[in-house]
């Protein structure tokens, strides 16, 4: 959703723009349009066991077990955050902590955003020395649309663990939402020097188009995803996205033929993503 600060949309293209925003290159608050940073491993235990099963130290790698006879699938903490709760409080004395951190993680994986962030309100305080409870606190906020709260969460966690740069689209996003186009524009070019995995470098391209595009920089902004306009024979959800947001870059400009070339591209590799079958409508044939 768009703040209020924002000025409202000039033309039918804007107003359409913005109602498929979120789902495409905007702020992304639906948990289907952005992967989550590993923080976790799944895995599945005996009811009767108590006994926790750690894998290699400091991995941010995913792990499922084979189902037992009477066990259930949990989810719980990555060895690194376990280690940043002992550094912080000690071995013996972080066990509470680590629990109540595993139940937010539950709630985060199963999308109960609120009930996630009600456990780590008050852990972000307690326990304000752990990255992982500012960061996944501040991904709770985002969802619900909180920007300056999860912003601040965000970099609270950045601060503390400065060379993680998985957030840094999320972060950017919620600047974006606020004004703050300088800082969205350090964060682009810390992922870009990073130069991480292609969805990361997606998201984060998106969102400072977006940010270019909301100061009315719409050249700068195609500019950013210039490189982003061949088309592959297997699209992934961030090529689509990337291409939806260079055709609607073109379609507030006026390019109807250049956004009509993008939007049928991405029809063309899914017909069913976001709106576009409407925007090519309404552009005509």
């Amino acid at each position: 959703m768009y703040d209020r600060e924002e000025r409202e949309p000039r033309t039918a293209a804007e107003r359409k723009s913005r109602e498929v925003f979120e789902r495409t290159g905007g702020r992304r608050t639906s948990p289907e349009t952005q992967s989550r940073p590993e923080r976790s491993e799944e895995v599945w235990i005996d009811e009767g066991s108590t006994r926790r099963r750690r894998g290699t130290s400091g991995t941010r790698s995913r792990t499922t077990g084979r189902a037992q006879k009477g066990g259930r699938k949990e989810v719980r903490a990555l060895d690194s955050v376990i280690d940043e709760f002992e550094s912080a409080l000690g071995q013996k004395a972080s066990g509470r902590a680590i629990r109540r951190y595993e139940a937010a993680l539950q709630a985060f994986e199963a999308y109960r955003y609120d009930d996630a962030r009600k456990i780590l309100g008050p852990m972000s305080k307690e326990y304000s020395d752990v990255s992982a409870v500012h960061e996944m606190l501040g991904l709770c906020l985002y969802r619900g649309g909180q920007w300056k709260k999860a912003a601040e969460e965000i970099e609270a966690a950045l601060v503390l663990n400065p060379n993680w740069i998985f957030n840094h689209a999320v972060l950017a996003d919620c600047h974006r939402a606020l004004g703050n186009h300088i800082r969205v524009s350090d964060l682009w070019k810390e992922v870009s020097d990073a130069s991480p995995g292609p969805e990361m470098m997606a998201e984060a391209r998106i969102v400072y188009a977006g940010s270019l595009a909301d100061q009315g920089r719409m050249q700068d902004a195609l500019q950013v995803l210039v490189r982003q306009t061949a088309d592959v024979k297997r699209a992934e959800e961030y090529h689509l996205r990337q291409w939806y947001v260079i055709g609607d870059l073109h379609d507030r400009m006026g390019n109807v033929i250049e956004a009509r070339r993008f939007f049928e591209r991405v029809m063309m590799h899914d017909a069913g993503f976001a709106d576009v079958v409407e925007r090519l409508a309404a552009l005509g044939s």
